[in-house]
């Protein structure tokens, strides 16, 4: 289902009578979808056992917990399984790339930035500066169990071009990069890595 107007003002509306962001945001736009499926929504049913068991005991927060800001709780994530979090004592809200552990602030609440998401779509925003939201449309629609997925992932040398692409089990996806980053993340820049 596509992210409307009225999930927006039922978030504002929570908000401002005091729910806090982590129940509000699945409750008001869980099972949604933005900018045609680029951004998806966390539910109390969806991914599977819920925004909470997602956040707790899901594989991929074990495995990268310790790179996370302390707290992070992810209420959504983009097709390529970056994860759009909330941060205890913070009003904005931050894509966490799951390519370097690197959090962006979006400098924006979660009703503003959803209100903008839905109007003006997401290529303002500086992760995507690099063209793979172009190579994200061009690929179509993605089932919700799944990410794109680099083939050669960005920090090994991968580019960001149409052959570069496939699609993969989100869960597994974001595990597999947790191993891949925690073996170079300390590797100086420029270090070259070949496979075995």
């Amino acid at each position: 289902m596509q992210l409307e107007p009225t999930h927006v003002a039922r978030l504002k509306e929570a908000l401002e009578q005091g729910s806090p962001v982590l129940e509000a945001v699945p409750k008001a736009i869980g099972d949604t979808e933005a900018c045609n499926g680029l951004w998806r929504f966390y539910s109390e049913s969806w991914p599977a056992g819920g925004v909470r068991l997602w956040n707790t005991e899901s594989q991929w927060k074990q495995h990268w917990e310790a790179f996370l800001p302390q707290g992070a709780f992810a209420f959504g994530e983009d097709v390529f399984g970056n994860q759009l979090i909330v941060v205890p004592g913070e009003h904005d809200i931050f894509l966490w790339n799951h390519e370097n552990g690197v959090c962006t602030d979006l400098y924006s609440d979660p009703v503003n930035l959803l209100t903008t998401a839905s109007k003006d779509g997401i290529d303002w925003i500086d992760l995507y500066s690099d063209g793979s939201l172009a190579v994200a449309r061009r690929f179509g629609p993605v089932a919700r169990e799944s990410h794109l997925h680099w083939t050669t992932p960005l920090i090994l040398g991968g580019v960001v071009n149409d052959s570069n692409i496939s699609v993969v089990e989100r869960e597994m996806h974001l595990v597999g990069h947790a191993k891949l980053w925690s073996r170079v993340r300390n590797l100086p820049l420029g270090t070259i890595v070949t496979r075995k």
